[in-house]
C-alpha cells in the first residue's frame, strides 16, 4: 500500500512536471538576457517569429529589420543578431529540458512521499 501511494505521489509530480515546462514554454512572462545587448521574448511565439524574420531577411536581402525586444522598445537588428538570438532561443529551449530531465530523476529516485513534496519545480532560473 505504501509502495503505491508513493506511485501516485511520483505520477502526480511528474504531471506538475511536465504541465510547468509547457506553461513557461507558452508564457509571455519567458525572456532571456541575449549576448546583442537586448532582452529578449523567449516563449514558443518568440521563437517562431525570430525564425520568420530570418527567413524573410534572407528572401528579401534585408540587412536590417525592425525587432521588439521583451519590454516592448523597437530595436534595429541586423541579420547577424538576430541569428545568434535564435541560437540563444535553441539553446533556452534545451536548457529547458535538461532542468525537467534532472528534476524528473531526482523525482523518479525519492523513495518517501516528503522527498517528493520537498521537489520544488521551477525553469524561472533557466537562461540561455
Amino acid at each position: 500500500a505504501e509502495y503505491n501511494k508513493l506511485k501516485n505521489v511520483v505520477a502526480r509530480k511528474l504531471e506538475e512536471l511536465n504541465l510547468r515546462l509547457e506553461e513557461t514554454k507558452a508564457s509571455s512572462a519567458a525572456h532571456i538576457t541575449s549576448s546583442t545587448g537586448y532582452v529578449v521574448n523567449a516563449n514558443s511565439t518568440a521563437k517562431t517569429n525570430v525564425d520568420g524574420l530570418i527567413t524573410a531577411m534572407e528572401a528579401q536581402n534585408l540587412n536590417t529589420v525592425n525587432f521588439m525586444t521583451f519590454d516592448n522598445t523597437l530595436a534595429e537588428l541586423t541579420l547577424e543578431q538576430l541569428k545568434t538570438i535564435q541560437l540563444e532561443l535553441i539553446s533556452y529551449g534545451n536548457n529547458l529540458y535538461a532542468r525537467k530531465w534532472a528534476l524528473r530523476s531526482q523525482i523518479e529516485a525519492c523513495t518517501t512521499k516528503e522527498e517528493v513534496d520537498a521537489i520544488v519545480i521551477n525553469y524561472d532560473d533557466v537562461t540561455a
